[in-house]
């Protein structure tokens, strides 16, 4: 329950981000025209950024993990 709790709050974030950034480029009309392609960028964009977290997370404690003796 809590994980659809998390996953529709996300949702609705990542909706109302892609309403802002409509409402910002173009006002109502572009927002009409476009909000399935706004939510699309929007969610591809929060994904990207979370792979490259995890990434460079990844890339963190590889480099502070300590070596292996000879």
């Amino acid at each position: 329950m809590r994980r659809l709790a998390k996953v529709s709050a996300a949702a609705a974030a990542t909706v109302a981000v892609a309403v802002a950034a409509g409402l910002a480029i173009g006002g109502g009309d572009f927002l009409r025209q476009h909000l399935g392609a706004l939510v699309v960028a929007v969610a591809m964009l929060v994904m990207l950024g979370t792979l490259a977290l995890r990434l460079v997370g990844g890339l963190w404690r590889a480099a502070a993990a300590p070596s292996p003796p000879p």
